[in-house]
Parts: structure tokens; C-alpha cells; sequence
């Protein structure tokens, strides 16, 4: 079972969670099998929208840094942390919870 761990960001404020990080998804139908297989649903927030200003001032000429950025989990209970990493649309929040007990 995966469990919620402490975050750790890097120094551009990316961080995933150790199971996460080791899943190897590459595509949006092996990440999906992943989560089904975890008992896990994927509730995803982008820096874009959640926080433009704290988005536009991490711009700069390499990678965007997402250290000004504190996502929120959303309001619904059981969230926890899955990652905070860079896509081709900017960074990007994976705050994952359980859909089952077992």
C-alpha cells in the first residue's frame, strides 16, 4: 500500500513521491493502470491556473522552478501529496487518495 510520506521539494521545488517516482509511467494509460492498481484515484492542479503570478515569475530561460508554489490538497478529505514536476505546459500538482481499503 502506498502511503503518504513527508515531502521533500529540490531546489526548484519539484518532488514526487518515492512510489510515484518509481513507477515508471510513461504514458497516460500506464499511469492510470498504476493508480487502479494502487486502489489510488489522481486528483491533478497546474501552477498555470492555481497560481499564475507565482507561474510567471518562475520563467526564466531553463526550466520554470516551482519553489514559490504551495498547492493546496483539495477540499474533499484523504488527499495526499503525490508530486509536484514539470510538464510541457509548466509544473504540475498530483495530490493522490484512496478509492478502496484493503
Amino acid at each position: 500500500m502506498i502511503v503518504p510520506v513527508t515531502a521533500e521539494r529540490d531546489e526548484q521545488g519539484y518532488w514526487s513521491h518515492p512510489a510515484y517516482a518509481r513507477s515508471g509511467c510513461e504514458t497516460a494509460a500506464e499511469f492510470s493502470y498504476w493508480l487502479r492498481t494502487h486502489g489510488l484515484q489522481c486528483f491533478v492542479m497546474t501552477m498555470r491556473d492555481e497560481a499564475p503570478e507565482v507561474f510567471a515569475a518562475g520563467f526564466t530561460d531553463e526550466a520554470p522552478d516551482a519553489r514559490g508554489w504551495i498547492p493546496e490538497p483539495p477540499d474533499d478529505d484523504g488527499w495526499f501529496l503525490g508530486s509536484v514536476h514539470d510538464t510541457d505546459d509548466g509544473p504540475v500538482c498530483y495530490w493522490f487518495r484512496y478509492t478502496r481499503t484493503s
